[in-house]
């Protein structure tokens, strides 16, 4: 399957102003990380487009984001994994919830349920079956309109759409639900501003009733939807009005998620009253109705000649059969004709403010931008964008595209949090885990990266036994100021504790760097076995920064998974503290694995594009590359040493040139110690990788 990454949600203000607390982020993880959710494509429960996972909660200075990992099939095969997924999920889901309910909505209404009937639990627990709302409530419909629709003014509404009735819920047509399914959320948007405008007695409102639905008002539940429907400001003028037809046509990602291909606005004179048309067309059936019916959403209005201001306005869905939508595609509303399944939802009769009709209009065609930008309305908030964080030049961006993420002094700190099945197996102690693959002669074999025994030796210096050292495990050196070291696991009743001396050995190793004044960043990541569930804890950063954070004991971690919430918003806190002016979001799509751990990722060159021998002058591994004549910014980046290429070695053996010992078995540290180093006395390169931190052993 297709995996791609992205943020579903962070702790910051969104567009509805709501904000989730980093409590509440991780409370959210920690409900569903060994499952996931559905991912739906424009929030459609008809049009389901992958599973979805959390990767991890990605901390950075003033930030902390969900990140979710979608699984997308790319087979007819795994599609039908993913829809056997999502069926279990609405199963499992749907059951939980109604069981709390099922026997008070159940012997509620029993004495009207007629054949077969299901529960549905998109707002509420509720019950489907073909008139059960006429029969239990008769009187409801004994004043609607020849189209069937009730007046608003009439109904206690609990929630938007959502109306209580002596104990149970109606609902308003499932019409006002994308794709016209029950499995989707109203349109809360236009029901909320249908009821306040409507509530201000300036005119009638009414309304149709979801006919073969009831819920029990006890049961009902606000559903958040954070997809961003803008709410435009609208002026009170329809003065520049045409006679004619306009049509709107929206751009190919647009059509794809919303299905909808243009709008057509018709404005016309009949009986001397401006008349006003409009309709979207759709490309795609409406799957709540059939797989055949093409639902269109239609408004009519009518508009005072003298005074220039609606006095009605109403909304429909036209139902369209396959061959009746084909000539539709090929007329404009004015030559269309009117021979569809006609469904009138809603209407408006009275006073209406033009700003208010243009805003009514705009919400009913919710998911539709075509309409906002007819009535030339403006969004502040659609046209939000967070301040810059740096102004990337095309240098930029290009040295971006060969060395993805870069962390310098002052960068701050970045830091993951991912939760993992319990591996141990009853074994206790520490484990160092090799997680990284190289291809060597066909085979796929694990590597750590050469300075990972760096860790062990310090290790070592506070009492770990031998039984952590990485046996049987190809080891690379990769000549370059950055260090990716495995994860290190802790199990059994000592864990947390053995986990916070690993954090002190790198903070020993941080404080070496620092005194050397190395420009050198690493990723490090720690596991820890709690009672449910292994939590894998992921730092990345330049090491004057980590050291700086590391060694104000400000993320000794949690003693257990209750914990974990409250370290999670104290962690925040201090990196906000500590890093307050750092740039946000150092290449997260490079920085952060599909597996939850910070890693820095390296580019290869291919063979084709260098050569490389050893210079006798300079006695040095040299290396001539082949670049083409217009990537004159690479020049240029290399020209300056801002991007650079240094090799990959596999690393056979080494010695120690202190005590002469293979140096990944003695316990002298080059970095730790003085006057010690390792000697590189067989190796192999395996190829070159760009760089904006070379060790300058390369030319």
């Amino acid at each position: 399957m297709k995996k791609i990454m992205g943020v579903a949600n962070t702790d910051q203000v969104n567009k509805y102003n709501v904000r989730f607390t980093i409590s509440a982020l991780e409370s959210a993880y920690a409900d569903m990380w060994n499952t996931g959710v559905p991912s739906f494509l424009n929030h459609d429960h008809e049009k389901p487009i992958a599973w979805c996972t959390v990767a991890a909660l990605f901390f950075e200075p003033g930030q902390v984001s969900t990140i979710t990992l979608s699984h997308m099939p790319e087979s007819e095969s795994e599609q039908l994994i993913v829809q056997r997924m999502i069926k279990k999920y609405y199963t499992n889901a749907t059951s939980d919830f109604i069981s709390q309910y099922r026997s008070e909505l159940h012997d509620a209404v029993k004495e009207h349920i007629v054949g077969e009937h299901k529960y549905c639990a998109t707002e509420s627990a509720a019950i489907i079956n073909d008139g059960i709302v006429e029969r239990l409530f008769p009187s409801l419909f004994k004043d609607a309109d020849k189209h069937g629709l009730v007046e608003l003014s009439k109904l206690k509404q609990l929630a938007p759409g959502i109306f209580e009735i002596n104990g149970l819920v109606v609902y308003a047509s499932p019409f006002f639900r994308r794709s016209f399914s029950r499995l989707n959320t109203l349109n809360t948007p236009f029901l909320r501003r249908f009821s306040e405008v409507a509530g201000q007695g300036n005119a009638i409102a009414k309304i149709a009733i979801d006919r073969d639905m009831i819920g029990l008002a006890k049961s009902v539940h606000e559903v958040f939807e954070f997809s961003y429907w803008w709410g435009p400001k609208f002026n009170e003028s329809l003065d520049e009005i045409h006679p004619g037809v306009t049509q709107h046509k929206n751009d190919e990602t647009n059509t794809y998620f919303s299905d909808i291909d243009r709008t057509d606005f018709w404005w016309y004179v009949q009986d001397n009253r401006k008349t006003f048309e409009c309709e979207e067309v759709i490309t795609q059936p409406s799957l709540g109705i059939s797989n055949a019916d093409y639902g269109c959403r239609f408004v009519h209005s009518m508009i005072d000649v003298n005074s220039n201001e609606p006095f009605h306005l109403d909304g429909a869905i036209r139902l369209y059969t396959e061959d009746k939508i084909l000539s539709r595609w090929d007329n404009d509303l004015s030559t269309s004709g009117k021979d569809t399944d006609y469904n009138k939802i809603w209407r408006l009769d009275g006073s209406i403010k033009v700003s208010e009709w243009k805003e009514l209009i705009t919400h009913y065609y919710r998911d539709n931008m075509l309409i906002g930008e007819y009535f030339d309305g403006e969004d502040e908030k659609k046209d939000f964008k967070p301040a810059t964080i740096k102004d990337f030049t095309n240098e930029h961006v290009l040295l971006s595209d060969f060395v993805p993420t870069h962390m310098q002094i002052g960068d701050g700190v970045r830091l993951a949090v991912s939760y993992h099945p319990n591996s141990s197996r009853g074994r206790n102690g520490r484990k160092i885990r090799a997680l990284n693959m190289i291809e060597l002669n066909g085979i796929k074999e694990k590597y750590v990266e050469s300075d990972a025994f760096e860790l062990i030796k310090a290790l070592k210096r506070h009492g770990e036994p031998s039984s952590a050292v990485i046996g049987g495990i190809k080891h690379l050196a990769f000549e370059d100021t950055i260090i990716n070291f495995p994860l290190v696991q802790h199990f059994g009743t000592d864990a947390v504790s053995q986990a916070n001396l690993t954090l002190r050995a790198i903070c020993d190793l941080c404080r070496a760097w620092n005194s050397g004044d190395t420009d050198r960043a690493i990723t490090f990541s720690i596991a820890i076995e709690y009672q449910s569930k292994e939590v894998h804890f992921s730092f990345a950063g330049h090491v004057q920064d980590l050291y700086l954070w590391i060694s104000g004991n400000k993320i000794s971690f949690p003693e257990n998974e209750a914990q974990m919430s409250e370290w999670s918003e104290k962690a925040a806190e201090y990196l906000l503290k500590d890093f307050s002016n750092t740039p946000a979001n150092p290449g997260l799509g490079n920085l952060l694995r599909e597996n939850g751990l910070l890693h820095f990722q390296r580019y290869f060159l291919p063979q084709e594009m260098y050569t490389a021998y050893f210079d006798k002058e300079k006695q040095a591994l040299s290396v001539q590359m082949i670049l083409p004549e217009n990537e004159q910014l690479m020049l240029k980046a290399i020209e300056k040493k801002k991007l650079q290429v240094t090799p990959m070695f596999l690393v056979e053996s080494s010695s120690c040139s202190k005590c002469g010992r293979e140096y990944s078995d003695c316990g002298c540290s080059k970095y730790l110690d003085e006057n010690v180093g390792e000697n590189m006395d067989r190796v192999e390169r395996l190829g070159i990788f760009w760089t904006r931190r070379s060790s300058d052993r390369f030319y």
